[in-house]
């Protein structure tokens, strides 16, 4: 927020005149149309636009692997309920390792099959929902989000101490080759059910050609989830679950709670 509140109408408007163009953009059109009309529509409402000066450059981005240390901040905040962000560093999407860590976050938190689901949302009872998802960011590092949101009744050390054991649970045992498999079949039966939508297909045709410039990967994600084996997953969760890479946002609601920052510096995370 410090970057934004010091940033000037001048930056602003160079950000935009930099990033903003044509020859950064990707425009991509789905659904029953004629080729033919869909070139004279893009000319017609996009030919005018300049197109700027040429792709810029990415920054160099590198990150270690993970944070180096656990990391907590507690906001109170506009909330009804107290949630919880859990965050792991992960590997960027498109490698190998990020299709396991991919695996690895429906295992923990994608439908009522799943082990948050099943374990603080029925069989415990404090939370109202859980569920787990990657961020799918390509440069530097990715991020495995866990967000638990707690039940009315449910104090939020206790809601982050169940979080933490599940956490640990699956840190020290690792996961069966059922539970990948059953992950596997909902990741693909998603992928399946969202290419139906045009809209869906246009933003991932183009997202793999801003990321890649292949937009034909769209077509190879299934297969890469299928090659997912257990071992992976397992070394994935043995690299990038322990308590030197856990970074908690816990959100709770304002009135009545003291405020309180325990954010702890990351070992070599400069």
């Amino acid at each position: 927020m410090e970057d934004l509140s010091a940033a000037s109408l001048d930056d602003i408007a160079q950000f935009f005149a930099t990033y903003y163009t044509p020859d950064n953009a990707v425009l991509s059109v789905a659904g029953d149309f004629d080729s033919k009309e869909a070139h004279a529509t893009i000319r017609e409402y996009f030919g005018p636009v300049p197109k700027g000066k040429g792709k810029p450059p990415l920054p160099a981005m590198s990150l270690p692997p993970v944070f180096g240390s656990r990391l907590r901040e507690v906001v109170p905040d506009n909330v009804s309920l107290p949630r919880l962000f859990m965050a792991f560093r992960s590997p960027v999407f498109g490698s190998e390792e990020y299709y396991a860590a991919s695996v690895a976050a429906a295992l923990l938190g994608m439908r009522k099959g799943s082990r948050l689901q099943r374990a603080l949302v029925r069989e415990r009872q404090i939370a109202a929902d859980a569920g787990a998802f990657t961020f799918d960011l390509a440069k530097a590092s990715d991020l495995l989000v866990v967000d638990v949101t707690a039940r009315p009744e449910i104090a939020v050390g206790q809601l982050e101490e169940e979080v933490e054991r599940e956490i640990d649970v699956l840190y020290r045992d690792g996961v069966s080759d059922e539970e990948v498999q059953r992950a596997i079949a909902l990741i693909e039966t998603d992928l399946v059910a969202s290419l139906q939508s045009a809209g869906e297909r246009a933003d991932r045709l183009s997202m793999f050609a801003t990321y890649f410039g292949q937009p034909e990967l769209v077509n190879e994600q299934a297969d890469r989830y299928r090659h997912v084996t257990v071992q992976r997953v397992n070394e994935l969760v043995s690299e990038r679950f322990g308590e030197n890479n856990r970074a908690s946002l816990i959100y709770v609601p304002r009135e009545g709670v003291e405020s309180e920052s325990m954010l702890a510096a990351a070992a070599g995370a400069n």
